[in-house]
């Protein structure tokens, strides 16, 4: 049985009618106060009739009391119900922890998912459910901010999302008061999650790192060989040097080695990426000591004492810890680097034990003038990927526009050829793109104005390069080229070949 009771807010009121209860014998089992509806609601066990009508009527005549009534629920109650309700409609079990690390609610999706009954856990420490979960101290007491771990319970793989739950004080601020687990399996969302994966619309991402790209992408055999590597390399744990020009992809290679690497792991690592520059010992020796990635960029521009530092630490990476028998946690080292290994080592001043340590395996990321086969699907991919980013419909692409782009020595890479296709889109208002719309201003200035190595043969052969894969777009034979420039087909024919600009006609 529950009561209403209506009244002012004033100081022993709570008392009186608590003082009536204990007169009339009835054991009280809660008591809610409402202050924004001035409202007192207490529980207790049914009683009977002309008990409850005395008791009403003793309420009634306390000072500053409006109105008494019998409830179904104290507002917290239909709350709490509510709650639960919406809990229960979500896709992914749900299980609600206090501050103290104790379970205060489980649906019965995360029941089944864990294959217990949730009013066994009820007021019970999480630990006790999910006994190989690995929580720092200040997981439920002082939760901050969203944490993934992976769990395998009765040998099924679970997701375990854990989000903190705030409510804002008297002064407005903030402040942690219980922990939300949402629970996914293989079989529900967790599979969906995968599916939707920003690097896995292909739906394969856990079969093979290949399968992370189109097919289009990675036809050249340079950037298969790479992708080749990076997966076996991704089963084990030495560092890995990541080298490559500017804006050939390092940063993303790392990322979907860590991804890729992540969906075979029980526990939920982080991938932590910082320049060089801003790498200090303090802001890394936490991290080192953890098993999650940190990704380096331009390696060769760590601090020297942050390299006798790290060179220290890879050298006892495998040894022993002092109080378990176990190799300690460390982090995974991925260094990323724009300069070839003779110009880390003698131009810069770089440890060469350090950088042995680090390359132990190595990646070279070839440049896009070297995988030429992969530009038509690379541009495909960045249109539509930019065409949803900017609200704008992917326009198609003529063979000669491919052409043209094939024939472009792209010193910016992949971050160039981005630029390139941002432009074409916020600038061609027509849905198809022809190769005069495309416009390579370094193109224009290949032709050199002074000798290149001193050499007046080496000069030309430059000259009549880029004048032959300006005039292939418009003649895309070696015969039509031959007709046009007024030479013999043979001749064209083999300065096409000596210049690698393709001589068979596009389809």
């Amino acid at each position: 049985m529950r009561l209403e009771i209506q009244c002012e807010d004033r100081i022993g009121m709570v008392s009186e009618i608590l003082s009536l209860l204990v007169s009339s014998h009835i054991d009280i089992r809660l008591i809610e106060i409402d202050s924004n509806r001035r409202c007192i609601y207490c529980g207790f066990s049914d009683i009977p009739f002309p008990t409850l009508q005395k008791l009403l009527a003793d309420i009634r005549r306390l000072e500053s009391v409006k109105d008494v009534r019998t409830v179904m629920f104290t507002p917290f109650e239909q709350e709490h119900s509510s709650l639960y309700s919406l809990l229960e409609a979500l896709p992914d079990g749900a299980i609600l922890v206090d501050l103290k690390g104790n379970i205060t609610m489980m649906t019965r999706k995360a029941e089944a998912a864990f294959k217990v009954t949730g009013a066994d856990f009820l007021h019970v420490p999480f630990s006790q459910l999910v006994k190989s979960l690995n929580t720092s101290k200040g997981m439920w007491s002082r939760p901050q901010k969203s944490v993934k771990k992976y769990v395998r319970i009765a040998n099924q793989k679970l997701l375990l999302e854990i989000n903190p739950i705030l409510a804002a004080d008297e002064e407005g601020v903030k402040k942690p008061v219980a922990s939300a687990v949402y629970v996914k399996t293989e079989a529900g969302r967790f599979d969906r999650e995968i599916d939707h994966h920003p690097l896995a619309s292909r739906n394969a991402l856990a079969t093979s790192l290949k399968n992370v790209f189109s097919e289009n992408e990675v036809k050249s055999a340079a950037m298969q060989r790479v992708l080749s590597d990076a997966e076996a390399f991704c089963s084990l744990d030495f560092p890995v040097l990541i080298q490559g020009e500017f804006g050939v992809g390092k940063k993303r290679l790392s990322k979907v080695m860590f991804d890729y690497w992540e969906q075979q792991q029980c526990d939920t690592p982080v991938l932590v990426t910082h320049h060089a520059k801003d790498i200090t010992l303090e802001n890394i020796d936490a991290l080192y000591s953890s098993s999650d990635w940190l990704v380096i960029e331009d390696i060769q521009q760590l601090r020297p004492s942050v390299q006798a530092w790290l060179l220290d630490k890879l050298a006892h990476s495998d040894e022993p810890n002092e109080n378990f028998d176990t190799v300690q946690n460390k982090a995974r080292i991925i260094g990323l680097t724009s300069l070839n290994t003779a110009q880390i080592l003698e131009g810069c001043g770089f440890s060469k034990a350090l950088y042995f340590s680090l390359s132990k395996l190595s990646l070279s990321i070839p440049s896009l003038r070297d995988r030429k086969e992969d530009i038509a699907g690379l541009l495909e991919s960045t249109l539509s990927e930019l065409s949803t980013r900017h609200g704008i419909p992917t326009p198609s692409v003529s063979e000669k526009a491919k052409l043209k782009l094939s024939l472009y020595d792209w010193p910016g890479n992949l971050s160039e050829l981005e630029n390139i296709c941002t432009q074409l889109l916020l600038t061609k208002t027509h849905s198809h793109l022809e190769a005069e719309d495309i416009d390579f201003p370094s193109m224009e200035a290949a032709i050199p104005i002074s000798l290149i190595n001193n050499s007046l043969e080496s000069t030309v052969k430059h000259w009549e390069s880029a004048l032959l894969r300006k005039m292939y777009v418009d003649f895309p034979s070696s015969r039509r080229l031959a007709k046009a420039v007024g030479v013999s087909h043979s001749t064209i024919a083999v300065k096409l070949k000596e210049y690698g600009i393709q001589s068979k006609k596009p389809d």
